[in-house]
């Protein structure tokens, strides 16, 4: 069951990603790259793949022990 959430999580935060990121370009192409909201969404989305990063070291941890989370 707890797997099931991971691979979930996994997922949303992919897609949240993606659409963070498309955001940036967006917002840099028309406000500029230096522009603080641009920043803002650059920072938002680190804090996206940082916890993406998280979840594929957990990843690591169920494939030592057999495992895989992200096999969908």
């Amino acid at each position: 069951m707890k797997r099931m959430r991971i691979i979930s999580k996994t997922r949303i935060l992919l897609a949240q990603i993606k659409m963070k990121r498309n955001k940036m370009y967006v917002m840099a192409d028309r406000l500029g790259f230096t522009h603080p909201q641009v920043i803002a969404c650059s920072q938002e989305l680190d804090h996206l793949l940082n916890q993406y990063d998280k979840i594929k070291a957990l990843d690591q941890v169920y494939k030592f022990h057999g495992q895989s989370v992200s096999n969908f």
